[in-house]
């Protein structure tokens, strides 16, 4: 899904509401109450994000995006840029982890 919006253009990995320093630090991330970065992160990270774009692409919007509609590959995209604004502002917030390291 994410290749078929980066080949149409509709997705940048590198757009600024696409990143997010995370401290490397765990005290610090800990006195921010926020995730620290982790180019390792937890399983339930991976799986719920996984989880979530499956959903998105399994719908009937997805296999109509699949099959080429064009109006259906830009609900697709804006619906995967409100996850991501979603999840950035999970781990803004401190209700997302990517990762817990021991200090």
């Amino acid at each position: 899904m994410i290749a078929l919006l980066v080949d149409r253009g509709l997705f940048d990995f590198n757009e600024l509401r696409n990143t997010l320093m995370l401290p490397v630090d765990q005290e610090l991330a800990n006195k921010m109450q926020i995730s620290v970065y982790s180019d390792d992160p937890l399983l339930a990270y991976t799986s719920g994000i996984s989880a979530q774009l499956e959903r998105v692409w399994n719908s009937t919007q997805g296999v109509a995006a699949r099959a080429g509609d064009s109006s259906a590959i830009e609900h697709i995209a804006k619906e995967t840029y409100r996850f991501a604004a979603t999840v950035r502002d999970g781990l803004i917030n401190g209700d997302v982890f990517v990762d817990v390291k021991e200090t």
